[in-house]
């Protein structure tokens, strides 16, 4: 098995770094929050984008040689600032909440059922 059919290990330190963003980002929204008035929804829309970019990066980019990630392409960038296909958001139905979540494909609503336990 070559290098490149093996997986790459975690980039951790890439990974950190843009946590660290994150957190510091979501830490300013906290203080703004606790002073109401201080931010307007533009600014919350904007801050919150720049937390969700970062939490997305930290996922896209868990893999990747910190030399891409140094001399990142404009593709690169906007594909790995996307949510993780990944990731699925829980929603509530009218039967309670799915740990699943629902996606809508194509205009199409998709869900997976899992036991209450999973």
């Amino acid at each position: 098995m070559t290098m490149t059919q093996r997986k790459r290990s975690l980039n951790w330190p890439i990974i950190a770094a843009n946590l660290r963003e994150a957190r510091e980002q979501l830490e300013r929204l906290e203080q703004a929050a606790a002073r109401p008035g201080t931010m307007s929804e533009g600014q919350l829309l904007v801050a919150l984008s720049h937390a969700y970019h970062h939490l997305n990066f930290a996922w896209h980019i868990r893999r990747q040689p910190t030399s891409r990630y140094r001399n990142l392409a404009a593709r690169d960038f906007n594909r790995w600032a996307r949510i993780p296909k990944e990731v699925e958001i829980a929603s509530l139905e009218a039967d309670g909440l799915h740990k699943s979540g629902t996606r809508r494909r194509k205009g199409v609503a998709a869900s997976r059922d899992r036991s209450p336990s999973a």
